[in-house]
């Protein structure tokens, strides 16, 4: 039975929430603190509230990007273990929450180019990776045309990849990407060039992304 929450989990949560609308809204540096507390309501009115429970901004902006990143991995891991989809169809499905992640947080991405947020932006990297190789390692296991020794290896190289092209995109300025769509095509091709896809499984795939388009 899970505990219930205390009065001080609650206010938190309602920081929280508070501010992840406004950084997903706003973005990052359009957003003061002043702005959360008043998107908390009447019972926040003095900033020492919000520094009771954060640091500062960049603190409740980080655990919000975590819990966010979070939530990301878990749709991944749900998604991966529904053995009633098979696997090709579980990595094409992967696509749509791929997109939908970027194109959501897409305002919310503090660019900010402080000591602290560059820091916390690899360490989150470093982190989604880590997890991002469990749950491929754990697909490339179940393809059956993949004739591939050391898939672990594998995971490590295509995550590794796809983790850069994502922080160029969002980060680079002059990115080679226009949206989130052009970077998911070029993922696609870079990881199907790499597993040697067979051509009904890349048929398969540029359907999808067809539909995409479209979308």
């Amino acid at each position: 039975m899970a505990r219930p929450k205390t009065d001080s989990e609650n206010r938190k949560n309602e920081f929280l929430n508070a501010a992840r609308i406004l950084f997903f809204t706003k973005g990052y540096a359009n957003t003061s603190i002043k702005n959360i507390l008043d998107e908390v309501g009447k019972r926040s009115v003095s900033p020492s509230v919000f520094y009771y429970y954060f640091k500062s901004k960049e603190d409740i902006y980080q655990q919000i990007m975590e819990n966010y990143i979070e939530d990301y991995i878990h749709s991944l891991e749900l998604l991966f273990s529904d053995e009633s989809i098979n696997i090709e169809d579980r990595f094409i499905g992967s696509i749509d929450i791929f997109i939908k992640t970027l194109d959501d947080s897409a305002i919310a991405i503090n660019k900010n180019k402080s000591l602290e947020n560059e820091f916390f932006i690899l360490d989150l990297q470093e982190r989604i990776k880590k997890r991002m190789i469990e749950i491929w390692n754990i697909g490339l296991n179940k393809l059956d045309w993949l004739d591939y020794g050391n898939k672990e290896y594998l995971s490590f190289f295509i995550v590794g990849g796809i983790c850069e092209l994502v922080y160029d995109y969002v980060f680079n300025e002059n990115t080679s990407f226009n949206d989130s769509n052009a970077l998911t095509k070029h993922i696609v091709k870079f990881t199907l060039d790499i597993l040697k896809a067979p051509q009904n499984i890349i048929d398969k795939f540029n359907i999808k992304l067809k539909i995409q388009d479209k979308g």
